[in-house]
């Protein structure tokens, strides 16, 4: 289904890059952050790269992904 998302997103849109916020969370057993690695391991096949991770003043931490228009896929602007 995510792949479908991103073919409408780059045949549509007029963007060079697509960035995706993963919210960890914390485990039941000792409270440590995890982010859901079932996700992050999808969105790495579909060619998202890590960029940023961020703690917030609440305690809750943010990764960052992007991923790049394909090159097959060339940016045409459309403004």
């Amino acid at each position: 289904m995510l792949s479908k998302g991103l073919e409408f997103i780059w045949k549509e849109m007029c963007c060079q890059n697509i960035k995706i916020s993963l919210y960890h969370f914390a485990d039941t057993e000792g409270g440590k952050l995890h982010v859901n690695n079932e996700i992050k391991q999808h969105l790495k096949a579909l060619g998202f790269k890590w960029k940023q991770i961020t703690n917030n003043q609440n305690g809750a931490r943010v990764e960052y992904m992007e991923a790049a228009r394909p090159a097959a896929l060339p940016y045409i602007d459309q403004r």
